[in-house]
């Protein structure tokens, strides 16, 4: 999770490549999500970034295109627009198949199969 409202500079990562101030802040979803991450991401995931202004952005693609857009001499996505194409078709197929696996999950053939093998015990 990269915020950048911590003024403490003890913490901050030193990289000549990158010319913009970030904090990395570790948290453990697998515990109840602090209310401090709901409060920047609406699912309370990460990653979250946090301009120094309050401004937020969540979800690793868009937090990714901003870092290339504010700092296009330490691109964290590739410059070639061929193969950012092809990754954004990569990133589009496993958007598919999440969302497969999601009706899959919420189907009603879903929960025939859990009840018949009582695998959600």
């Amino acid at each position: 999770m990269l915020m950048t409202d911590d003024d403490d500079d003890d913490d901050e990562d030193d990289d000549d490549d990158v010319n913009f101030r970030y904090d990395i802040v570790h948290v453990f979803l697998r515990d109840k999500c602090p209310e401090w991450i709901r409060n920047r991401h609406p699912s309370g995931g990460v990653p979250v970034l946090e301009m120094d202004d309050g401004r937020v952005l969540y979800e690793s693609l868009v937090c990714a295109q901003f870092a290339d857009d504010a700092n296009p001499q330490s691109r964290l996505t590739p410059a070639d627009p061929y193969t950012k194409a092809k990754h954004s078709i990569l990133m589009s197929e496993w958007e598919k198949v999440c969302f497969d696996l999601v009706l899959c999950m919420f189907s009603r053939s879903f929960s025939t199969y859990l009840e018949k093998f009582s695998l959600d015990s």
